[in-house]
């Protein structure tokens, strides 16, 4: 059954359908900000497409396995047998799989790109993320592709651009049913002032400001559930990120600097051998210790079917600069390190409890925790604060509490 949609989407989508249709070898670009109905639309331009014969088998795609995830929900009971919805890594590679005979699983040690897609049209959720590398790859396919993303939100980590921060359509009216919901409002919010107040936001306990030095923040903070894959806490920089790391493992009794089966971690490069991507989180399944402060990890990321196993060095833990651990592995002394191990690269990873806003993007959580600190830092870069906030909030699904070191 069709959406009854308003003047505005009926337009974009006669336009995005017409540009698919004559097709000139560019992405077409659909930006809109949090409650824009952008995935009503997406699903609205899938019908449309099949119905007027113009595609029949649609790659839906994100960057990361969480917004892979989170878009194959809302596309339940549209996605038909031909359609995928993966992440853009898998939908452009076919993973190569080895067996553990000591754990007996099934473990994926490499990746093989294809030739060709079997898809009429691929169409990118959460495109903000996707940098002009990835972009370049996929339309080396030459299919038609459809970008959908946030206008509002951070650019890729390392990029100075978002893909849909000047987009071919925009949608910038808020839908009826998402008009109510206190995130969509405090996003709103910060769009027009570029902040939120202290206390409860328009009376709501969804969205909360909380100063870092009021007894209730600590008490609040110790009364999480951390092991809740719901639940995330983000911040702006490194030194807050693992000042938060470190509390939490305090508090679940971990002694050691090192990852605990259970334990969340991120990794924090891209290696598309192994298919893992900077930014992605994952659960530590089983870990052994290596050669030369070497970790054997098998991982439970996020968007991936199967365990991964990946090798890291212990000192990648831990740490509020990862630069170093980066010329390493690069360097002569990383190469021989490696050599002593059976991995032919190393992950970057890191303890995953709370991670930062730039490395949030894509993926979206029941609850945010987020550290607003030093605002006076952003003071040459207002609309980077602005983003920065936004993008913040608009991970939260149900709640998002701030925590700020002003006085």
């Amino acid at each position: 059954m069709s959406i009854e949609l308003t003047k505005k989407q009926k337009d974009i989508l006669d336009g995005v359908i017409d540009a698919i249709i004559h097709y000139y070898h560019v992405p077409i670009t659909l930006g809109g900000y949090a409650g824009t109905g952008k995935t009503t639309l997406i699903a609205e331009i899938a019908r449309t497409v099949k119905k007027e014969n113009i595609a029949h088998r649609i790659a839906f795609c994100a960057f990361t396995g969480k917004a892979a995830d989170v878009l194959r929900r809302k596309l339940k009971g549209l996605l038909q047998k031909k359609d995928t919805c993966s992440t853009i890594h898998k939908l452009m590679y076919i993973p190569e799989y080895g067996w553990d005979p000591k754990r007996k699983v099934k473990i994926i040690i490499g990746w093989e790109r294809k030739d060709r897609l079997d898809c009429d049209l691929i169409i990118i959720d959460e495109a903000s993320m996707v940098d002009k590398n990835i972009m370049q790859d996929l339309r080396s396919y030459k299919k038609p592709i459809l970008a959908v993303g946030d206008s509002g939100q951070l650019p890729p980590v390392g990029s100075k651009s978002n893909l849909v921060e000047n987009p071919q359509f925009m949608l910038t009216d808020i839908m009826r049913q998402a008009a109510d919901s206190p995130i969509i409002s405090a996003s709103q919010y910060i769009r027009d002032y570029g902040c939120i107040p202290m206390g409860q936001f328009k009376g709501s306990n969804n969205v909360v400001k909380l100063r870092l030095r009021n007894p209730v923040t600590t008490q609040f903070l110790n009364s999480v559930d951390y092991r809740d894959d719901g639940v995330i806490m983000l911040c702006g920089n490194n030194a807050t990120r693992v000042l938060q790391n470190r509390r939490v493992r305090k508090l679940l009794d971990y002694t050691e600097i090192e990852p605990y089966p259970g334990e969340r971690v991120i990794n924090l490069n891209n290696d598309y051998d192994l298919g893992i991507f900077n930014g992605q989180l994952g659960n530590i399944s089983w870990f052994a210790r290596g050669p030369r402060d070497t970790l054997a990890l098998t991982v439970d990321f996020e968007g991936n079917d199967e365990l991964i196993e990946v090798g890291a060095l212990q000192k990648s833990f831990d740490r509020v600069n990862h630069d170093e651990i980066f010329e390493m592995i690069q360097g002569s002394v990383g190469q021989s390190i490696l050599g002593s191990t059976k991995f032919s690269s190393f992950a970057i990873m890191d303890f995953g409890y709370c991670i930062t806003v730039h490395k949030s993007q894509g993926s979206e959580w029941d609850k945010v925790i987020l550290f607003e600190e030093g605002r006076c830092n952003w003071i040459s870069d207002p609309e980077g604060y602005t983003k920065w906030l936004y993008t913040a909030v608009t991970r939260a699904k149900e709640s998002v509490v701030i925590i700020t070191d002003e006085e």
